[in-house]
């Protein structure tokens, strides 16, 4: 179980997520405000098993459509790990892991930014 509360940086801001629900296999943590989620899950399904960490942030933005109003939105990221249940074990899923974050960012977050930017 991952301890809480889960703290994070989200350029200037430093969030803390307590845990707000817990259930078999999942768990999720929100900041007091609701703007900050994080949902950590595993699903077992025959032979394969898929571990999912997401991050979603809603806010409140300007309407682009009428000025002087605004709307609700959000963004999300998701990292699966999709694994057979034999054949890898946890340091090579974890090496997998962090050769994807570190390549999203090395050379502060160059790849992040043509991701972000609609690049491939």
């Amino acid at each position: 179980m991952f301890a809480e509360p889960i703290s994070l940086t989200v350029g200037a801001s430093t969030p803390s997520l307590p845990r707000t629900s817990s259930a078999d296999n999942q768990g999720e943590f929100r900041t007091a405000d609701g703007f900050f989620r994080l949902q950590i899950s595993h699903q077992y399904q025959g032979t394969r098993t898929r571990r999912l960490i997401k991050i979603q942030q809603n806010k409140v933005a300007a309407d682009p459509l009428l000025s002087g109003r605004s709307v609700p939105v959000n963004a999300a990221v998701h990292l699966v790990v999709d694994q057979p249940v034999v054949g890898f074990s946890a340091a090579e899923l974890k090496d997998l892991v962090l050769s994807l974050t570190t390549l999203l960012t090395a050379s502060s977050a160059a790849k992040t930014v043509q991701l972000v930017g609609g690049e491939s």
